[in-house]
């Protein structure tokens, strides 16, 4: 029996939408998969795997959260105007960035551009009102920095970006090694859980390995650490988001059983399929 999913949590219907099909797909049928994200997006990855027939449990590793000081957040917010662009890495990003604005600025408009990287980060974003103008389509630092170098000057520019408070530093720091006058400031925090749920536990000690949906490097420790604290050997398919996150499985000592491209759920998803047939 699954963990019952949070009733307050409205799904996004872009999440779960199939955009080239109007028919339920099964390609994930017979197989169960562990959602491994917050539980603020636990029920979209839920309703994504139902549509195509395979079984979601809910396990959450990380809690996301606002921080305990607002401070560097809210002197970036005091003074955004100075600010040539704001760079937005994830959709966590733009939901505290504009949960802090909204509270000192209501009313102003964000008067910097603004960058994201990654199709929910560009949704995110859009459905706070912000007009994305940089898009990195794949979900990763290295390709932002690539792709922002080679369409805009970066030497003297000023950029914020809001980040978490593990957030790999590549892009800030690529940045400042182009020249760019860069502030950073925590909008959010990642938590680890600290043991995997009942229902996760029991569909590892099942017949057939489950899929462990790998998200973020932060979910891979989360999950291994809490594996490692139990003492017990559990098989499962790990499958990532993408390259930072397939890095930190190969830290642990595990090679992804898929990867998704482009770098999203239904990616994922997709990578999980082909996985499956092989």
């Amino acid at each position: 029996m699954n963990t019952p999913f949070h009733p307050e949590i409205r799904v996004r219907t872009a999440d779960i939408r199939d955009k080239t099909h109007n028919k339920l797909m099964t390609g994930l049928r017979n197989q169960t998969i562990l959602v491994l994200r917050g539980e603020e997006d636990q029920l979209a990855a839920a309703e994504l795997i139902r549509q195509r027939g395979g079984t979601p449990v809910a396990c959450p590793m990380i809690v996301i959260a606002p921080p305990d000081d607002h401070s560097g957040l809210d002197r970036a917010i005091a003074e955004i105007d100075r600010f040539d662009w704001i760079v937005m890495t994830s959709a966590h990003a733009v939901r505290f960035f504009m949960d802090r604005f909204r509270l000192s600025r209501s009313g102003s408009p964000v008067a910097a551009r603004v960058a994201v990287i990654g199709p929910a980060t560009e949704e995110a974003a859009r459905d706070a009102g912000l007009e994305p103008s940089f898009i990195a389509g794949k979900a990763t630092a290295e390709e932002c920095l690539r792709r922002f170098a080679e369409a805009y000057a970066i030497d003297g520019v000023r950029f914020f970006l809001p980040l978490s408070d593990i957030a790999r530093r590549t892009l800030p720091g690529g940045l400042r090694e182009l020249g760019g006058e860069v502030t950073e400031a925590v909008a959010y925090c990642n938590h680890p859980a600290e043991s995997v749920t009942p229902e996760a536990r029991e569909a590892l000690c099942a017949g057939a390995p489950p899929w462990a949906l790998f998200t973020s490097p932060s979910t891979v420790y989360a999950f291994l650490d809490c594996l490692e604290r139990e003492e017990t050997s559990y098989a499962f398919h790990a499958a990532s988001i993408g390259p930072s996150t397939s890095a930190a499985l190969r830290e642990r000592g595990l090679e992804p059983a898929a990867e998704a491209d482009p770098h999203t759920l239904p990616g994922l998803l997709d990578a999980i399929e082909r996985g499956v047939t092989r």
